[in-house]
């Protein structure tokens, strides 16, 4: 794992391997110290023995807002009994298979919080106005170090302004 420094924040950099372990399309993947993890595709093109690619995104998704409510919630000291959330994903049915749409349910337990109060907090991580960075390397200011180009600088600045357009 390599550090980058934006002004007074250390980022570290976050690596995954993959090592294809037969002649379709199934995946040893591998982060840190974790357990590794099967990734494969369904047939034809795959065996079904592992997570596909789609259901990781849809993972990643739900603990990334959830990571960023639980410690708003912390924060605002409330009681947390219990907390599920649930992503589902609309495909499109031809390839690329990408979804169409991404619903995600959230479910708080908490006897403390009301719905308001949720509603509120959510609307609060959506507009950035909270002290966690969720999956970006833009900071306003910062500088990476070491620096990189102006085309990837404009590419990652133009696809985060569409993505947002949305």
């Amino acid at each position: 794992m390599s550090e980058v420094t934006l002004q007074n924040i250390t980022v570290q950099e976050l690596k995954v391997s993959m090592n294809l372990v037969n002649d379709r399309l199934h995946f040893i993947g591998k982060s840190r110290k974790n357990e590794p993890l099967s990734i494969d595709y369904v047939p034809p093109q795959g065996d079904n023995l592992g997570y596909t690619s789609l259901e990781l995104l849809l993972f990643s998704f739900a603990s990334c807002v959830s990571s960023t409510v639980l410690p708003l919630l912390r924060k605002m000291q409330k009681t947390i009994n219990g907390f599920e959330s649930t992503a589902r994903g609309i495909r499109r049915e031809t390839h690329p298979t990408s979804f169409e749409k991404i619903n995600l349910e959230l479910i708080l337990k908490s006897p403390d919080t009301v719905e308001a109060e949720f509603e509120k907090l959510l609307k609060l991580a959506e507009a950035g106005n909270y002290d966690i960075i969720i999956g970006s390397r833009y900071i306003k200011g910062a500088k990476l170090v070491p620096p990189r180009g102006a085309f990837r600088s404009f590419v990652s600045r133009g696809g985060n302004t569409v993505i947002n357009s949305f």
